[in-house]
């Protein structure tokens, strides 16, 4: 194979990885901005759906850095008590999710998190700027690169998936149990059978 065909595939296979990479980091973007939105929200039953919108809306022009930031308080910040602001009589919600895992201390998760937007920055700002665009074998190392970094990162794209998953199936519990027998019962709701 000549030189300039060999040139031509090996750029091609990274810029795929550039692009595999790049994907994955929105990926883990999504997946904090979920989190955090849906971590806490509350307010009268009826403007929960506007509350949670508006809530979402206020994450979608944050920095990863910020959403790194703003996750930490996820792990931190747990509410002591319902904070009603409302003085009518509506019924007042107030939900809470709040991570907490026996298997990944908080701390390291964000300084893993923290590791992960100084990859997806390298990436987005530094990392064509660093290859000799002539050479085969920097290409070739570019590549190598971002194989590493994506090993890298999967864990944690991992973890936080199945923080969504862990955050999704409690929810699903407690409407589960709210719609049961038992839960109706609890709150002396009659069925009409």
């Amino acid at each position: 194979m000549k030189n300039n065909e060999l040139l031509d595939e090996v750029k091609s296979r990274v810029y795929r990885k550039v692009g595999r990479n790049l994907h994955l980091f929105q990926v883990i973007e999504g997946a904090l901005k979920f989190l955090i939105a849906n971590s806490r929200f509350e307010g009268v039953v009826d403007q929960l759906p506007s509350i949670m919108a508006d809530k979402e809306a206020s994450f979608q022009k944050q920095t990863m850095g910020q959403l790194v930031g703003a996750l930490d308080k996820c792990f931190s910040d747990i509410p002591a008590e319902c904070n009603i602001q409302d003085d009518s009589r509506e019924i007042w919600m107030s939900f809470s999710f709040n991570i907490a895992s026996y298997s990944e201390d908080p701390s390291k998760v964000i300084k893993d998190l923290s590791m992960v937007v100084s990859e997806r920055n390298h990436l987005a700002h530094h990392f064509f700027l660093s290859l000799n665009q002539g050479a085969v074998d920097s290409w070739k190392e570019a590549e190598r690169y971002l194989d590493a970094q994506r090993e890298k990162v999967l864990p944690l794209f991992e973890y936080l998936k199945s923080l969504i998953i862990g955050y999704r199936d409690a929810r699903e519990v407690l409407a589960s149990f709210l719609m049961s027998e038992e839960g109706e019962a609890l709150l002396g709701i009659e069925r009409d059978d």
